[in-house]
């Protein structure tokens, strides 16, 4: 662990050799395909990776992997239904024949709402996200412009998103139930 953490990579692929296939089969457990086990994998190792200046040493290394694996499989769960609802969602709009003007309305209503919701974001993370999201700019670009680290931009995008996405949701389920 300790070479790992200096980022030698002889030790992180010895790492890889031993718990490699036992994390697979953990993941096979919960998925139903190897693809899927693979990536878990994969996406593991690599956070392992980007993350070894921070391995805990003490920790059971086994133990740290499997954790990984659960949240990992059971944010695939979550995104999975997230999908599954919006599917259900794009076929109820798309069987249900809306004339231009009250797409244009329910369009401006989205618009406006999403608006609202940038407005309840802190001035900085609301900057962030409208430079990233508006005008294209690279993390790198905005750390740079802001003299900030590129690991507070990823922070702001990440928090801003989930406040959209949650905000959203809700807008969804009434959309999706005409409660709107």
């Amino acid at each position: 662990m300790s070479e790992v953490r200096e980022g030698s990579e002889k030790a992180y692929e010895t790492l890889f050799k031993r718990y490699h296939e036992k994390l697979y089969y953990f993941a096979m457990r919960y998925l139903n395909s190897k693809e899927d086990a693979e990536g878990v994998v994969q996406e593991i190792f690599l956070k392992v990776w980007l993350h070894r200046a921070t391995l805990d040493e003490n920790r059971s290394f086994n133990a740290f992997l499997h954790t990984m694996a659960r949240n990992t499989i059971f944010n695939m769960h979550r995104k999975s239904q997230y999908e599954k609802v919006y599917q259900n969602y794009a076929k109820y709009l798309l069987s249900y024949t809306h004339t231009r003007s009250q797409d244009d309305v329910l369009y401006a209503d989205l618009v406006r709402y999403l608006e609202e919701v940038l407005d309840t974001l802190p001035p900085q993370r609301r900057k962030v996200y409208e430079m990233s999201r508006v005008k294209g700019m690279s993390y790198k670009e905005i750390a740079a412009e802001l003299n900030v680290s590129e690991k507070t931009v990823e922070t702001h995008i990440r928090l801003s998103l989930k406040t959209i996405r949650g905000a959203m949701d809700k807008i969804l389920v009434l959309l999706v139930f005409g409660v709107m």
